[in-house]
């Protein structure tokens, strides 16, 4: 039984937020609707370093200023905690707060749901975010060394934008800040991005970056970079320059991704073939362990699924033991098709943070199950599947064991599935399509590689 499973009812959360309306604001509000977007389990450690489990939810919320009948939506971030926590964290996470002079960014407790909330971007442990967001004060932080001449401080931006691109509660926000300058009749615009971090992990990215767009500028089948400007260890933020493209998932059609293939393929093997990532630490990922408790909570949340979901987390075990030992390579870590560009007919890759010395097969298996997540048409799916698949082989010049590839793809859909379970809770076809994903986990060649002809 899930003793969380009432956070997750749309109606039942909109009526006991209501009710604890006045903890989020001192105006009259109404919320007129509260739509569940996701959740996942957390472990945190407390101070006796006991580590316990908490659910962290986001809701968005359509809430009207009675007033003046203004309607504006809001995400609201929560994290519940086990009774005998609850109050306890919260006190923590406030005295926090005051102790870095943001007394605004301590979030609300609500006693009744042991329920700690805040909203963007008032985040109670990034706790500069507030800072970098505001048009006011946002201008003060900008790297302006590093900036054209003509914009060396805030006194010389005529516009400020600043968009979010991905936001990741507690740990890291990355936003593009667009700029005007100049005079009126000829103004002069850039666009610049910043990633701030919650610990001292953006000083590390901007190295790796580095040295990744160096690697970039001298060999014409790696990934364009985008070039790092600074890293601001005050702010904990990471400064890089924009480029400009098209996503390549925009470009890619019926008669139009053979070509996009090879090319990410190319790219990717000279990722693999490079020293990018040399100085960072090995990273273990898809251990056994965390892939098991995935498998135990959806066996809990979907009994009927139970049975192949058992079968193939003892698959994955069992063949595990039994696989080919692989050098371990510079990995991207995150590979998936959303995070390429096209620019001027070569590829960009992003979201760096996860590269490091492992298993390069994972790339491929990652990026070969979310072409299955984006792309429904399965004669498209197995040609580009089969082409990014066979230009990678052709491109490195060691043995990529496909009982290997295999393993990460099964490991990868199993991700999915949980991905799926956590994002589409409100979906009334979702256990179908759970079971659609798991019965592609358990095909030997689910992208019609037709491995036998090529080994």
């Amino acid at each position: 039984m899930n003793p969380f499973k009432h956070f997750m009812d749309q109606e039942l959360m909109k009526s006991q937020f209501q009710t604890h309306l006045q903890a989020f604001s001192k105006k009259p509000l109404l919320i007129t609707e509260c739509k569940f977007e996701r959740s996942r389990n957390r472990y945190e450690t407390i101070a006796s370093e006991k580590r316990i489990k908490c659910l962290a939810v986001r809701y968005q919320l359509s809430v009207m200023e009675l007033q003046q009948r203004r309607k504006e939506i809001q995400m609201l971030y929560t994290k519940v905690y086990p009774d005998e926590y609850a109050e306890k964290i919260f006190e923590k996470i406030s005295k926090e707060s005051v102790s870095q002079m943001v007394p605004a960014q301590v979030p609300d407790y609500l006693p009744d749901l042991k329920m700690i909330a805040w909203t963007f971007p008032n985040d109670p442990k990034l706790h500069q975010l507030s800072a970098l967001i505001d048009l006011n004060t946002a201008k003060e932080h900008l790297p302006y060394t590093h900036l054209p001449p003509g914009l060396d401080g805030p006194e010389d931006i005529n516009s400020l934008k600043v968009d979010i691109i991905r936001y990741h509660p507690e740990v890291r926000c990355t936003m593009c800040y667009h700029l005007t300058w100049g005079e009126s009749g000829n103004p002069k615009t850039i666009s610049i991005y910043g990633k701030t971090f919650l610990s001292d992990e953006g000083e590390r990215l901007f190295q790796l970056t580095r040295g990744m767009w160096e690697l970039s500028s001298k060999d014409p089948q790696f990934f364009i970079i985008a070039k790092p400007l600074v890293y601001d260890a005050q702010q904990k933020m990471v400064w890089q320059q924009a480029i400009t493209g098209k996503p390549l998932m925009s470009l890619i059609d019926e008669t139009h991704h053979e070509d996009h293939m090879k090319a990410v393929a190319i790219n990717l093997a000279s990722l693999h073939k490079s020293v990018a990532g040399q100085d960072t630490p090995h990273t273990t990922r898809d251990g056994l362990p965390v892939i098991q408790s995935k498998i135990k909570e959806l066996v809990d949340a979907f009994p009927n699924l139970a049975s192949s979901l058992r079968g193939l987390s003892g698959r994955l075990e069992n063949d595990f033991l039994r696989l080919t030992p692989m050098k371990e390579r510079p990995a991207h870590g995150a590979f998936r098709i959303k995070e390429i560009l096209e620019c001027e007919g070569e590829l960009a890759v992003f979201d760096l943070d996860n590269v490091a010395i492992g298993d390069s097969a994972r790339d491929l298996a990652l990026f070969l199950v979310d072409l299955y997540a984006e792309y429904h048409d399965q004669e498209i799916l197995y040609s580009m599947a089969s082409s990014f698949y066979q230009n990678y082989r052709a491109q490195v010049d060691w043995v990529l064991p496909f009982e290997r590839l295999q393993w990460h793809v099964r490991v990868q859909f199993l991700k999915r599935t949980y991905w799926l379970y956590k994002h589409k809770q409100q979906d009334p076809g979702l256990e179908k399509r759970l079971e659609k994903v798991i019965s592609a986990a358990c095909q030997r060649d689910p992208f019609k590689l037709n491995v036998s002809q090529l080994t």
